[in-house]
C-alpha cells in the first residue's frame, strides 16, 4: 500500500454560500447500509467534475459515483458480508474521508470505515452487554525524550481494590496505538467475552509501537523492534503499573501483536521470559535469519512462556515467514501453538484471531 495525499473534507465541502457568509449545510447520509447489505456513499459536491470511491470491496479498487441534478454524488455497492470495511472518496484527484461519516481510522493511511452487521452479531459489535472504559493517555517517555500516547482498556467494573492481568496488544506498521479500537475493536471484543464468561476481566494497553526513524519499513526487523522495546520496558510496563491496578508477575502478563506488532511481541516476548508468559503473534513479521541468536533464551528455558501462540492466513504475505519460523519452533521443540487459517493481511482475520486468543489466558 503506497501513501497517498489525503485532505479531509470538512474543508472543501459541507459550507455553502449564503449572501456572502459562509454556512453549514449537512451531508448527505453515507453512508447507508441497507438491510440487504448494499451500501450506498454519497457526497455533496456540486463543482466537482469526477468522483470515484476507493476500497477494497469494489472491483480494480475503484468505482465512479454518479452525480444528480442537485451536485450530489451517489454509488450502491454490494452486497457486501458482515466485516468492518474502509474506504475513501477521490474527488478531482483529491483523496477525501466522507464529511458524514464520523466512524474512520487515523495513521499512515487514514480512511472512512462502516460496519455491515451479521445475524447473530459478531465478537467486535456492540451487544447488551457492560461496558469497559478506554483511556487515552499520554506519557513522558524518558528513554525517547519525548511525550508519547497509548490507549488502556478497563473492563466493566474496574475498581482499584482489584488486581488485573494485563495484556499488551501492539498494532500494526504505518498504524497508530488507535488502530486496535477503531478497526481491531479490541475493547468490545474484551467486553464480549467477558459478558459471555469467557475471559475474565482484565487490562489492556495498547501502545504506539512507532518508536523508530520514519524512514525504517517492517522489513528492517531489528530497527523497529529496538527503540520500542526500550519504550516498552523503561516506559511503559512502568507507567501501566502506577497508574492502573495490573499484575507485574510473569503468569499474569502477556503480549500480542500484529503484523510489524506481532514481530516486536514475539521479539521481546521471547526475549523477556521472566516479564512475559503469554506470548502471541498475528501475521507476524517474525525475523528470517540468526533465530538461535535472537531467540536463545527460549532455546534454553523448556517449559516457558505458557503459552506461544502464531496465527497466520494462508493468502498473507507474510505466510510464508510465518510457516519457517512455526518450523524452526517444531525442529527445536519449542512448545508453541499454530493457528493457519484462510485469510489474508486484515483486519478480519486479526479480530477473528484476538477473540480466540484472549480465552487462552491466564489459566492454570
Amino acid at each position: 500500500m503506497h501513501a497517498r495525499p489525503l485532505i479531509f473534507a470538512s474543508c472543501l465541502f459541507g459550507m455553502v454560500a449564503h449572501g456572502g457568509s459562509a454556512q453549514w449545510e449537512e451531508p448527505p447520509k453515507s453512508p447507508e447500509i441497507h438491510a440487504d447489505g448494499t451500501a450506498t456513499f454519497r457526497l455533496n459536491a456540486p463543482n466537482a467534475t469526477k468522483v470515484t470511491l476507493s476500497a477494497s470491496f469494489v472491483e480494480d479498487g475503484k468505482a465512479p459515483m454518479e452525480r444528480d441534478e442537485d451536485g450530489v454524488w451517489a454509488l450502491t455497492v454490494g452486497p457486501l458480508e458482515p466485516d468492518i470495511y474502509g474506504y475513501t472518496l477521490d474527488v478531482d484527484g483529491l483523496s477525501v474521508l466522507d464529511l458524514a461519516n464520523h466512524d474512520g481510522r487515523l495513521g499512515r493511511w487514514p480512511e472512512s470505515q462502516f460496519l455491515v452487521r451479521a445475524d447473530p452479531p459478531r465478537a467486535y459489535e456492540q451487544a447488551d452487554a457492560p461496558q469497559g472504559a478506554v483511556h487515552l493517555r499520554r506519557y513522558a517517555s524518558e528513554s525517547l525524550g519525548v511525550v508519547r500516547r497509548m490507549h488502556v482498556y478497563t473492563p466493566p467494573g474496574y475498581t482499584p481494590d482489584t488486581t488485573y492481568p494485563v495484556v499488551y496488544l501492539l498494532h500494526g506498521y504505518g498504524d497508530t496505538d488507535s488502530g486496535w479500537t477503531t478497526l481491531g475493536r479490541a475493547h468490545i471484543i474484551a467486553d464480549n467475552l467477558i459478558a459471555a464468561g469467557k475471559i475474565d476481566p482484565m487490562v489492556i494497553v495498547m501502545p504506539h509501537g512507532h518508536a523508530a526513524p520514519a524512514d525504517l519499513t517492517v522489513e528492517n526487523w531489528r530497527g523497529v523492534r529496538g527503540g520500542f522495546e526500550t519504550d516498552l520496558m523503561a516506559d511503559i510496563l512502568p507507567f501501566v503499573s502506577a497508574n492502573y491496578s495490573v499484575a507485574t508477575d510473569v503468569d499474569n502478563t502477556a503480549i500480542v501483536g500484529l503484523s510489524m506488532g506481532g514481530g516486536q511481541s514475539l521479539g521481546v516476548g521471547l526475549t523477556r521470559l521472566d516479564t512475559f508468559g503469554w506470548i502471541g503473534g498475528y501475521s507476524s513479521a517474525v525475523p528470517d535469519e540468526d533465530l538461535e541468536e535472537t531467540f536463545a533464551d527460549v532455546l534454553s528455558r523448556p517449559g516457558k512462556p505458557r503459552l506461544l501462540w502464531v496465527g497466520c492466513g494462508t493468502d498473507d504475505f507474510l505466510y510464508e515467514r510465518n510457516t519457517a519460523f512455526l518450523a524452526w519452533l517444531s525442529e527445536n521443540d519449542v512448545p508453541h501453538t499454530a493457528h493457519i487459517t484462510d485469510g489474508g493481511h486484515t483486519w478480519s482475520v486479526w479480530r477473528d484471531y484476538l477473540e480466540e486468543f484472549l480465552p487462552l489466558l491466564f489459566r492454570d
